[in-house]
């Protein structure tokens, strides 16, 4: 028989406790947070609407996948309330986010249901995994252009994209985007 030291016990005991009160505290371990952190949701895609009344753009629908981001857009699609062919005739690949810098996954490639940027483009709020894992973006077609917000609102700057880093001021703090095209 093995004996453990009461002071071992101890500080099992108390590191045992200290993850089981992060793991269920409100806010700090999310269902995001989790998929990014297996491999079985690297890849997800997000379907949003037009900005309206300079309100964040709306998410329409949201699908992950593990093997591809082919993938991850085909569940997106499925997803949508409008059908997975009219959404699909849509549906404009906006730009695609990662957790690393130089585009390295996990990624999540942002869609919008009202065709490509203009200038007035799209309003985007990353959701809690991504406000705290943003890293570096890639724009497409019209969609050349992003500013980037800090979670407190208090500092932003503007990109034209792709940008490989997001800086030390944003890097893992994004509240808010603007991509358009400029």
């Amino acid at each position: 028989m093995v004996r453990v030291k009461p002071r071992n016990l101890r500080a099992r005991l108390g590191a045992t406790l200290a993850v089981t009160a992060v793991a269920v505290a409100p806010g700090l371990a999310t269902v995001d947070a989790a998929h990014a952190e297996t491999k079985a949701d690297r890849y997800c895609a997000v379907l949003v609407g037009k900005a309206t009344g300079g309100k964040p753009s709306p998410v329409l629908a949201r699908a992950c996948d593990g093997t591809s981001a082919a993938n991850a857009r085909a569940k997106m699609l499925q997803a949508s309330k409008d059908g997975p062919q009219a959404t699909a005739l849509a549906a404009t690949l906006l730009m695609t986010w990662y957790a690393n810098t130089d585009y390295r996954v996990p990624a999540t490639s942002v869609y919008g249901s009202a065709g490509p940027c203009d200038s007035a483009g799209y309003r985007l709020r990353p959701d809690s995994y991504w406000s705290r894992n943003l890293s570096s973006a890639r724009g497409s077609g019209s969609c050349n252009t992003a500013r980037f917000a800090n979670i407190a609102g208090t500092y932003s700057r503007t990109f034209a994209l792709p940008v490989p880093y997001l800086g030390s001021a944003l890097n893992d703090n994004v509240g808010t985007i603007w991509v358009y095209y400029r």
